[in-house]
């Protein structure tokens, strides 16, 4: 068994390692159960707490509150409990995805106990977390592909942990702040430019430097993602997803969101 080596997200942005022992599933809680893990976590866990609670300590005894859209690292190595405290009545209360991280001889873990993994945006993180529940339980499952989900989403916390820790982008965390979070705002550049004491050109910039996009389209992104979320429900249509979502028509909506992922709405759909 390797030693492990306690690395944080923000420098996994730098660091070559290599995946292994990856497994993912979708969860059904029971409300009042306590889940003990009082042995070493074999693997790091990553979980998404769709429509649960849970209330998680540590073996030194330290407890916190993960409500539902949470995102919860259990670390390799780590011992706790958690007790559900809430769930819904559908069989998709949780997503969790496990794996092992090498680097030479050492196995990397995030910390020696479960902790809430906060400023990244959820609803993009839920979707990388579906996309590998999807390849791992696919009909004719790829390593390679399931692998390649994992690693995206590793990539993407360690960037939004490595861009949160630039000073640069303090100027406009408040901006950040409001985009990431309602992305169905109908609050302008230019009021976020005024919130933040910057200008409008400023803002923009720098808001490309953090997330690669400009503030437009992270939002449409971020829309695009919601979507994505509600056609898999198959509980609502693409009218209403597109007027919901604020879409200036179903027929644009339609031609952005195949533009995203590449697939119709009826295709996807279908899948």
């Amino acid at each position: 068994m390797p030693n492990s080596q306690i690395i944080s997200l923000k420098n996994l942005y730098y660091t070559d390692f290599e995946l292994t022992d990856i497994f993912a599933i979708q969860q059904k809680w029971i409300v009042g159960s306590l889940f003990k893990c009082q042995k070493p976590r074999p693997t790091t866990g990553i979980i998404y707490l769709k429509n649960c609670k849970g209330i998680y300590t540590s073996k030194s005894g330290e407890s916190f509150e993960a409500l539902p859209g949470s995102i919860v690292c259990l670390p390799e190595g780590s011992e706790y409990t958690c007790f559900n405290a809430d769930c819904s009545s559908t069989n998709d209360d949780a997503i969790l995805i496990e794996f092992n991280m090498i680097k030479g001889n050492e196995m990397l873990t995030f910390s020696n106990k479960p902790f809430i993994i906060k400023d990244i945006n959820v609803f993009l993180t839920q979707d990388l977390l579906s996309d590998i529940v999807k390849a791992y339980n696919s009909v004719s499952p790829s390593p390679l592909k399931t692998k390649s989900a994992v690693y995206h989403l590793l990539s993407y916390l360690s960037e939004q942990k490595f861009i949160k820790h630039h000073k640069k982008y303090n100027s406009i965390s408040a901006g950040i702040e409001i985009i990431e979070s309602s992305p169905l705002s109908k609050i302008t550049i230019e009021e976020i430019a005024q919130i933040c004491n910057v200008s409008p050109c400023y803002f923009r910039r720098l808001f490309k430097e953090y997330s690669g996009k400009s503030p437009n389209e992270y939002r449409i992104d971020a829309r695009l993602n919601m979507a994505k979320k509600l056609l898999r429900s198959n509980e609502v249509t693409v009218d209403y997803i597109a007027e919901t979502l604020n879409f200036e028509s179903t027929s644009y909506f339609c031609r952005l969101f195949k533009k995203k992922f590449g697939i119709t709405t009826s295709n996807f759909l279908q899948e």
